[in-house]
């Protein structure tokens, strides 16, 4: 996590790679063990983002003013969706680009998600996390 003083508060990027699949999953699920080069969309339904403290409770969202979620450079939600989730998101570009190679080739897919947050000034937390959920649907 990085952390920048900015105007009227704090800025907080969150980023980590996540394993989407590994090479296992081409035995185990049905439609990897089938076929291969038809994935023609891969589809995300983002059902959590929120920001906690370090006691793991919520800040409330009038306390952001600013929230975005990325995945591979391109951004999947921001400090209006963050309210409205869950929310149905069409990867593309190079966010896409990553996981159809590495169907076509078989191999394992890491994705890079990036979260941005400013949180305002108040009370200073004893720590900030994010936590977010996702379900990709491979659209073959």
């Amino acid at each position: 996590m990085n952390t920048a003083v900015v105007a009227g508060g704090c800025e907080f990027v969150f980023d980590q790679d996540v394993q989407v699949f590994t090479d296992s999953d081409y035995q185990t699920i049905k439609e990897f063990r089938a076929v291969t080069n038809v994935v023609s969309r891969v589809e995300l339904n983002v059902t959590q983002f929120t920001i906690r403290d370090g006691d793991d409770v919520e800040f409330a969202t009038e306390r952001l003013t600013e929230a975005e979620l990325w995945v591979n450079g391109q951004r999947l939600l921001n400090i209006a969706d963050v309210g409205h989730l869950p929310k149905k998101v069409v990867l593309d570009g190079d966010a896409l680009k990553v996981v159809k190679t590495a169907i076509d080739k078989r191999q394992p897919c890491k994705l890079h998600v990036m979260a941005r947050v400013v949180l305002l000034d108040g009370a200073r937390p004893s720590g900030v996390h994010c936590k977010y959920e996702s379900q990709p649907t491979f659209v073959l």
